[in-house]
């Protein structure tokens, strides 16, 4: 209980957290992921960002290519994609 409590007030605000503080606490950065981002320091420096899984997901984006397609409908500049095929011959099974 005590750990919780000195956890607690050594946690500094905005969601950041100093290297050390990190790993004595690793179950409550983890935990706290739920809230948003959690931000490691070295030397009161940004140096890694923990997120939630599910917020990791939602980064990833579909994995079916309409990020790209969209990503090209709003593009400005005109431009033609080819679509190419390699020329294959049917092969012959046994039956």
């Amino acid at each position: 209980m005590a750990n919780r409590q000195q956890a607690k007030q050594q946690h500094r605000p905005g969601n950041r957290w100093a290297l050390q503080e990190a790993k004595a606490n690793l179950s409550a950065l983890v935990r706290h992921t739920a809230e948003g981002p959690q931000r490691i320091t070295v030397r009161g420096k940004d140096t890694a960002v923990v997120i939630s899984a599910s917020d990791f997901e939602r980064m990833l984006g579909e994995p079916t290519g309409r990020a790209i397609v969209e990503a090209f409908a709003r593009c400005p500049h005109d431009f033609e994609i080819e679509r190419a095929s390699a020329p294959a011959s049917p092969r012959e099974i046994d039956l």
